[in-house]
């Protein structure tokens, strides 16, 4: 029996019982009336340009207080996903917006993207990459945890990995309930986007159940909680009034890069949000009799027979297609909220507007056009200006959302010549330092010749006026046209990071004397027992231990005593951290197939491994030829105590290694460390530690890439923790078996001028000049 038919029948069934089409189902959702409903995303956000339509959408009805979006997970091993999903999230007003990937079972389903790398390296992100992100379960479990019961509905729009990995999850801090219960007891509804029906029987045929077809099977079976399918939207064309909105808008360019000269693109995704957000639309209908089978290779057919009990099936009601298509695009092209008023409050306009130049020999031509700014290049090369608005009437300790934006003609390197600064003062049009505590607007992606400046900020004591001004620069040509900057109080306020408890486990440097160390087993009693001490004496949120730990001093090459992670080396200490709630980086020797790793795990609060880095420059006369592989990257690791990223030993004379840890978001740098060449002597013979030059490495590590630097030394001698002015917190003289600090992530770091030294320290860069960076035959001062 067809599907159509079907449905038919069981619409004349239900109408002789005098009953709806869409009876009541299991785990219905709560009704518009009770609130905005909440919503986890699931996206594979690489295959299709739906994917980030589908994100404007949901972030539109976050606007209008219909939705309130709990989270955000990619399903894909695609690396640029994450970011790209993030920088969506920022440009409507939701950076911190969880985000979490997959980290084991999943696939990179396809070759590329036409989108999503260039919009992840366009935009300005926290998140470098999926290896940045935290597990998707861990994510989902913690939203749903958080949650009333029955209060949450998913929406996936990708491969259903993370659905099933969490299904098959086990109770962790976060509750004690394993995957299905929790499930069972915190969601509404999955809205799923996959399969086509009545049948979608071409296994070459792109789906989202296709790419990872075991757990498309697996989840469909064993959902707990009403599931709708929904394959709609072939024929629902939207995006083509993407071009109304600003270039950059995310959005907007995912489009122009996926679509070429297409004018739009079905509405698959698109459609499943709006259905979550709005199930009681007068658009759809629904057929709750049969299921949707899934076959092992990912088709799909819908049978009648038998009727799963939870399983939904959407559909349109007759010419209801204009309609959602409609609403769709005006959705995607609503402007974000961010920026604008928060509900209740009014935006603050400008009470004044001027040209502004440090000199009157460098100012640029300036000109009022309508509600528009010119300022153009001035002919010479000192030119330096443009205009400046006040602001009355701020209120010390609030968060605002402050944007502006500006198009440009006839200039070599936007980034270099247009920056914009937000003044809590009023300085005069001739003043060139700002007077007052001041920050950098973050720019957007420069894309169509206009870029985007925002950023939110909380107005520091006694701030009475905020002063927003925009500069042209560096350059003798060029014409820009500023739009007034828009402020606004922010809907939610910046809220602190409280410091984090950080301990760094050695032993004292006198400790493993008289001991033998035969075997790997030997490390983790020695150790186990330390961080076990450590944990009930100073009750860390992190544990640092030293490099290779595992295998330090057991004889033997690394090649025949490294193990793997996970493995029965690794759960020692996954047990304690799971009993003390805690987080421990254990070095060790690292075993992957047939390569091996000088590597660092990071072990979770729930003992699973949150992150892993490999070695990357290894160390000279030894090392780098003894069988072990380097690693090729330097991931940071998104946390709820902060983003965590590593270097290893020679790692430290490496400058890069520090430095793309900073570039890639971090904001703790862990080194586990034996030694440092430069701060031993410097003429053949036995090392000799000098500790001046050992502390002037890791602080000059920590004040130029803005970290927080924790360092575990093998023999504990020099072992630290250091802020990011380099104020050194604990220091171990080697005579303690470890040492522990609160290092304040949150900190401005206000300099003498007004700026933040890390904002500073960032902005300074000029990108473009450094080619000789990633020269590989650059071999600089050797000949």
């Amino acid at each position: 029996m067809g599907m159509r038919q079907i449905c038919r029948l069981q619409a004349a069934a239900l109408a002789f019982l005098g009953m709806p089409v869409a009876a009541a189902r299991p785990g219905q959702a709560p009704a518009a009336s009770g609130g905005p409903v909440r919503i986890i995303f699931d996206t594979d956000m690489d295959s299709d340009c739906d994917d980030a339509g589908a994100l404007a959408v949901l972030h539109a009805l976050a606007d209008r207080g219909e939705v309130e979006i709990l989270a955000t997970v990619v399903s894909s091993l695609y690396q640029w996903n994450v970011p790209c999903v993030e920088a969506i999230n920022r440009y409507y007003g939701r950076p911190d917006l969880p985000i979490g990937s997959p980290k084991r079972d999943a696939v990179d389903s396809h070759a590329g993207s036409r989108y999503a790398r260039q919009i992840a390296e366009s935009c300005v992100t926290r998140l470098k990459s999926n290896a940045g992100a935290p597990d998707a379960v861990r994510i989902y479990r913690r939203a749903l945890a958080s949650q009333d019961d029955g209060a949450v509905v998913i929406v996936s729009v990708g491969d259903l990995t993370n659905l099933r990995n969490l299904l098959r999850s086990p109770a962790d801090e976060f509750s004690d309930l394993a995957g299905p219960e929790l499930v069972r007891r915190k969601v509404a509804r999955w809205v799923c986007m996959g399969g086509r029906y009545p049948s979608h029987l071409d296994p070459k045929v792109y789906g989202n159940f296709k790419t990872d077809p075991t757990s498309t099977v697996e989840v469909a079976r064993d959902w707990p909680t009403e599931l709708v399918f929904t394959g709609l939207g072939e024929d629902i064309l939207t995006g083509s009034r993407l071009k109304e909105t600003p270039p950059d808008n995310p959005v907007r360019r995912a489009y122009e890069l996926y679509l070429g000269d297409a004018p739009a693109r079905p509405s698959w995704d698109e459609v499943a949000v709006l259905y979550a957000a709005r199930p009681d639309a007068p658009f759809w209908r629904t057929c709750t009799i049969g299921h949707n089978h899934i076959f092992p290779n990912g088709t799909n057919e819908w049978r009648d027979q038998p009727d799963s009990g939870n399983h939904v099936l959407l559909l349109l009601r007759d010419a209801a297609r204009d309609e959602v298509g409609a609403r769709i695009d005006g959705l995607m092209v609503q402007p974000p909220k961010c920026g604008r008023p928060a509900a209740g409050a009014s935006a603050i306009g400008p009470r004044a507007a001027h040209p502004w130049s440090p000199h009157p020999k460098a100012a640029p031509v300036t000109e009022r056009r309508g509600d528009a700014f010119a300022a153009d290049a001035n002919g010479t090369r000192t030119c330096s200006g443009g205009w400046q608005w006040r602001f009355d009437g701020i209120e010390p300790g609030k968060t605002y959302e402050i944007a502006i934006e500006a198009s440009y003609r006839e200039i070599a390197v936007p980034r270099d010549a247009l920056t914009c600064v937000a003044i809590w003062g009023a300085p005069a049009p001739d003043q060139d330092r700002a007077g007052a505590i001041w920050e950098y607007l973050l720019p957007g992606p420069c894309v169509d010749d206009r870029v985007g400046f925002s950023r939110r900020a909380v107005a520091p004591e006694r701030a009475t006026n905020l002063t927003v001004r925009a500069t042209l620069r560096w350059t003798a040509t060029g014409k820009t046209l500023w739009h007034a900057p828009r402020v606004a109080l922010a809907k939610e306020p910046l809220v602190k990071s409280p410091p984090v408890r950080v301990c760094v486990v050695t032993g004292h440097h006198t400790e493993r004397r008289g001991r033998q160390f035969k075997t790997v087993q030997d490390n983790v009693d020695f150790y186990g027992a330390l961080c076990e001490d450590a944990c009930q004496n100073e009750r860390p949120r992190l544990i640092v231990l030293p490099e290779i730990a595992l295998q330090w001093g057991v004889p033997g090459e690394a090649i025949d005593l490294a193990v793997p992670a996970p493995g029965p080396e690794t759960e020692a200490f996954a047990a304690i951290a799971r009993r003390h709630r805690t987080r421990i980086a254990l070095g060790m020797h690292e075993r992957d197939g047939d390569a091996v790793h000088n590597s660092v795990i990071l072990i979770g609060p729930n003992g699973s491994i949150e992150g892993r880095y490999r070695k990357v420059h290894l160390a000279a006369d030894g090392e780098d030829t003894s069988g072990v592989l380097p690693g090729d990257g330097f991931p940071v690791f998104d946390t709820d105590i902060g983003r965590i990223g590593f270097n290893i030993c020679m790692d430290s004379s490496a400058a890069e290694s520090s430095r793309m840890v900073g570039l890639n978001g971090a904001e703790l740098l862990l080194l586990p460390i034996m030694g440092d060449h430069r701060a031993d002597r410097w003429s053949f013979g036995q090392p000799i530690f000098n500790e001046d030059r050992w502390r002037a490495i890791m602080r000059t590590h920590a004040i130029d890439n803005q970290l927080c630097m924790v360092v575990a030394r093998n023999n504990a001698l020099g072992s630290c923790i250091i802020d990011r002015k380099g104020e050194i917190l604990a220091w171990n003289d080697g005579d303690r078996p470890y040492i522990a600090a609160d290092v304040g992530l949150g900190e401005g770091h206000r300099i003498w001028q007004g700026g933040c030294f890390r904002d500073v320290n960032w902005f300074q860069r000029r990108p473009h000049l450094y080619g000789p960076f990633t020269d590989t035959a650059n071999h600089g001062g050797s000949r």
